[in-house]
């Protein structure tokens, strides 16, 4: 295990919710921690291209790869 400070992307194999459900806490950890200083940016988030649409879904931020 590692502090969320120390995550620094995540790797999505596909999009459904039990894979999914926990992206946007994460998202919003790190920003969090950006804020204050402990985190060096936004969570990195990796995903296939086969479902875009669903991908975007994941952050509205420009940030997501």
């Amino acid at each position: 295990y590692i502090d969320i400070e120390e995550l620094d992307a995540v790797l999505l194999s596909h999009y459904h919710h039990d894979h999914i459900a926990d992206i946007g806490p994460l998202q919003y950890a790190k920003l969090v921690g950006y804020h204050l200083g402990k985190s060096s940016g936004p969570l990195t988030i990796y995903g296939h291209t086969g479902d875009q649409e669903a991908f975007q879904r994941l952050s509205d931020d420009v940030h997501t790869k």
